[in-house]
């Protein structure tokens, strides 16, 4: 070190120091920039009793000893700001990062969420799609076996109608037991035909609508009455036919008595299909539901299963396609039952209901004794 800063020490300087030759000293010193080379001045200038020179460079030494000092704490003031500034993007980046990982997160669970809303609406909708086609493939079965059905109902009256029609016209040597037969066939199958066309018509009404009741003061015994007069000539010969009464005389109900009557009908035509022999009895009592009047109709017929007890009830339901019938009339029955304030319902404790080896059935219409109508 002794070598290198009297190397790089000007003579000249070194002669000042030892001459005291002080403003050129003081310029020289100026370029004097490590301590070693001041050490090395001063030594010199003390040595020859140059005090001022001495004096001089002690100065030199201490502005060199700030400066240094200023340029590490500058520099250290600078690491520090540098590390401040790269602290603070560590911590932007972590913050992007989570809220890019939040978004990212949220982004999926609504994707899922998307996902599973659209997963069960095409479940929905597919179901909903199905059920529809079942729905019009059934409704178009059922019609088509309606108008099949119908096709036959209509035509059977109609042609006995036409037949025996003819027979009374072009046939001068009939009897008159003969005329009097043919004439209860004509009458017979066109009250069949006019039911069926009743029972149509009541079917549109309910569809669109237009179903109207007309209430009134009615008498049970005359509704019965005249129920059974229509079906009377429908009952088969082998079958005997009566009416059961146990309401006091001459009582009466508000209600619409040409819609009760037409269940009544329906009940007993539907055990004029079913019964061969034995009997058919329409019934009215007081006592079998309390604040009800209940018609009931019980035959020896051939029955209706208990697992078909119900489905009877259904529009074109039918348990025989050989038997006569649009398969509307229990349907309708049930209906104006509804609009009444009324059931219609089968005896489950009756006849082949009851049991396998027992025969017939019993229909039962319970109509309150104060009825709310039902538009």
């Amino acid at each position: 070190k002794r070598v290198r800063a009297q190397a790089s020490v000007d003579f000249t300087m070194a002669d000042a120091a030892v001459s005291g030759d002080r403003d050129y000293f003081l310029e020289a010193l100026k370029g004097l920039n490590h301590h070693e080379d001041l050490s090395f001045v001063t030594q010199l200038a003390a040595k020859y009793g140059n005090l001022d020179a001495v004096a001089e460079c002690y100065q030199r030494h201490i502005m060199l000893i700030y400066n240094s000092r200023d340029h590490e704490v500058q520099r250290t003031i600078e690491q520090l700001e540098l590390k401040v500034e790269n602290e603070k993007l560590n911590q932007t980046i972590i913050r992007q990062k989570e809220s890019t990982n939040r978004i990212l997160i949220a982004t999926s669970i609504l994707l899922l969420l998307g996902a599973l809303f659209i997963s069960v609406s095409s479940l929905y909708y597919i179901r909903r799609l199905r059920k529809a086609k079942k729905d019009a493939e059934a409704a178009n079965t059922m019609k088509t076996r309606f108008i099949q059905n119908m096709n036959h109902e209509i035509r059977t009256p109609l042609n006995a109608i036409v037949g025996f029609t003819q027979l009374l016209i072009a046939d001068d040597e009939l009897n008159e037991e003969e005329r009097q037969r043919y004439g209860r066939y004509i009458t017979n199958n066109s009250s069949l035909l006019m039911m069926l066309i009743d029972d149509i018509l009541d079917i549109s009404d309910v569809d669109n609508g237009k179903y109207r009741l007309a209430i009134g003061k009615c008498n049970v015994e005359e509704i019965c009455v005249n129920a059974m007069n229509t079906v009377e000539s429908r009952v088969p010969a082998r079958v005997a036919y009566r009416f059961e009464d146990s309401t006091p005389e001459g009582f009466s109900i508000v209600t619409d008595g040409r819609r009760v009557q037409q269940v009544l009908i329906n009940f007993l035509t539907n055990s004029c299909k079913h019964t061969i022999s034995g009997e058919i009895v329409l019934s009215c009592s007081l006592t079998e539901r309390d604040g009800y009047i209940s018609f009931a109709v019980r035959d020896t017929g051939e029955g209706v299963p208990p697992e078909s007890a119900e489905e009877i009830f259904n529009r074109f339901s039918k348990l025989n396609d050989f038997k006569q019938g649009s398969g509307l009339g229990l349907n309708i029955c049930r209906v104006i039952a509804g609009k009444l304030g009324g059931e219609v319902d089968i005896d489950l404790t009756y006849g082949r209901c009851a049991s396998a080896n027992a025969k017939g059935a019993r229909f039962v219409f319970h109509l309150p004794l104060k009825s709310e109508f039902k538009s």
